[in-house]
C-alpha cells in the first residue's frame, strides 16, 4: 500500500527483490478456500508434505527456466465416488504469447453449453456429466487443456473423446459461424471484466 507517487517511483527491480526478500526459496504456493479450520490444513500438509525439502534457490521467471513436456504420464487418484473427475493438460501459451489470442478463441468455441465439447461430448455421445476446456497463463508459460467428469465405466472413451475434439480443432480448424461468434463473445466479456478494479490491475501488470 502508498500513495500514487511512490507507486509509480518503483523500478520493477526494486519490486522484485521486495519479492524475493519477503517469499525466498522454494517454488511453491499452496493456497485454499472452503470451510476448514488453520489447523484442519496443517495437519492435511504436513501429512501430504513428509519428506519434502524446501530449496534455497529464488524463483526464476526466465522462459528459458521452464523445460518442455517430453512424454506424457497419467496420474489417479483413487476415491470411493460414482464419478471420475479427469483432466488432460499440456504447456499452453503465456500473457506475451502471439498464440495467445488464438487459443483464446480455440477455447471459447470448445467450451459453453454452445461449445463443441458440450455438444459432442455430452449431448450427442453421453460421455459426460460435465466437460470444459481449461486455460490458464503464466507470465511466461500457461497451461491448456480440457476437464471432463464421468461415469466410472466411461473413462476411457470420455479421454479418448476429449483428444478427438481437440485434434479436431487443431486439423480442421473453426467453421466461419463459430469463430465470428466467439470473437463477438470475447470483446463483450473483456469490456465487462474491465469493470472491476482487479481486472484491471490484471491487465495493467500482464498485458503489458
Amino acid at each position: 500500500a502508498g500513495k500514487g507517487e511512490q507507486i509509480a517511483a518503483l523500478s520493477a527491480k526494486q519490486v522484485m527483490d521486495a519479492y524475493h526478500h519477503w517469499l525466498p526459496g522454494g517454488s511453491m504456493v499452496i493456497a485454499g478456500c472452503g470451510d476448514l479450520s488453520a489447523e484442519a490444513v496443517m495437519a492435511m500438509l504436513e501429512k501430504s508434505l513428509q519428506g519434502f525439502e524446501v530449496g534455497k534457490k529464488p524463483r526464476s521467471f526466465a522462459s528459458d527456466a521452464i523445460q518442455p513436456v517430453l512424454s506424457a504420464s497419467r496420474t489417479t487418484i483413487p476415491m470411493d465416488r460414482q464419478q471420475v473427475h479427469m483432466a488432460v493438460a499440456m504447456p499452453g501459451p503465456g500473457w506475451t504469447s502471439p498464440d495467445r489470442f488464438a487459443v483464446d478463441v480455440m477455447c471459447n468455441i470448445l467450451g459453453g453449453t454452445g461449445g463443441r465439447m458440450f455438444a459432442n461430448l455430452r449431448d450427442r455421445d453421453g460421455l459426460a456429466y460435465s466437460v470444459a476446456p481449461i486455460l490458464s497463463y503464466g507470465r511466461n508459460r500457461g497451461l491448456l487443456g480440457a476437464y471432463i467428469a464421468c461415469s466410472p465405466d466411461k473413462v476411457e472413451a470420455a479421454e479418448a473423446g476429449i483428444w478427438s475434439e481437440l485434434e479436431a480443432m487443431a486439423s480442421e480448424g473453426p467453421t466461419a459461424a463459430e469463430l465470428a461468434r466467439a470473437k463477438s463473445y470475447i470483446k463483450g466479456a473483456h469490456v465487462m471484466d474491465l469493470q472491476s478494479s482487479e481486472s484491471l490491475a490484471s491487465t495493467m501488470a500482464l498485458m503489458k
